[in-house]
């Protein structure tokens, strides 16, 4: 597949985790279920998540079972997860496959899910919190 054009992406636009104070996701900007089937004809989906990534230097693949909680902890620096399987509820809000949430430093946030999730999750150098105690079954 060849291109004559070259689309540049704004950075100038990206969100700086070192900078907000609540949760920011792909709700805030509509993304609605990125995960959906394809329209006919339409082979390639890509969207960029609007992160500026520079503060994140660990990434992680966490895998969560069923009916687990995290009670309602922070976390030293902002965090970033974006789901890969499954469904949590962040603070209320129920994430799906495909869904992303920026978590700001310091910002407190529970979790439940009650049929697990698999997620990507980028950290700076703090990684690790809640404490295994702070996990447990429904």
């Amino acid at each position: 597949m060849s291109s004559d054009v070259t689309t540049l992406v704004d950075f100038s636009a990206f969100i700086d985790p070192e900078s907000i104070t609540e949760i920011v996701s792909n709700v805030d900007f509509g993304w609605g279920d990125f995960f959906q089937p394809h329209d006919e004809g339409e082979l390639f989906i890509r969207k960029d998540i609007p992160i500026d990534k520079n503060c994140f230097r660990h990434s992680m693949l966490v895998s969560v079972a069923a009916e687990t909680q995290a009670l309602k902890h922070t976390h030293d620096e902002p965090t970033f997860r974006l789901l890969i399987d499954g469904r949590a509820t962040f603070n209320g809000v129920e994430y799906k496959a495909g869904d992303w949430l920026l978590v700001p430093r310091n910002y407190p946030y529970d979790m439940v899910t009650h049929v697990g999730f698999k997620a990507l999750v980028e950290f700076g150098l703090q990684y690790g919190s809640p404490e295994v105690s702070e996990v447990i079954p429904l």
